[in-house]
């Protein structure tokens, strides 16, 4: 079984990545 708190916070966390990555471009 997942969980809804991982799911909930996948979202943001993959953006917060995104946004480190590009900023390090």
């Amino acid at each position: 079984m997942q969980r809804p708190g991982e799911l909930h916070v996948l979202p943001p966390l993959a953006v917060l990545v995104l946004s480190l990555s590009t900023a390090r471009k």
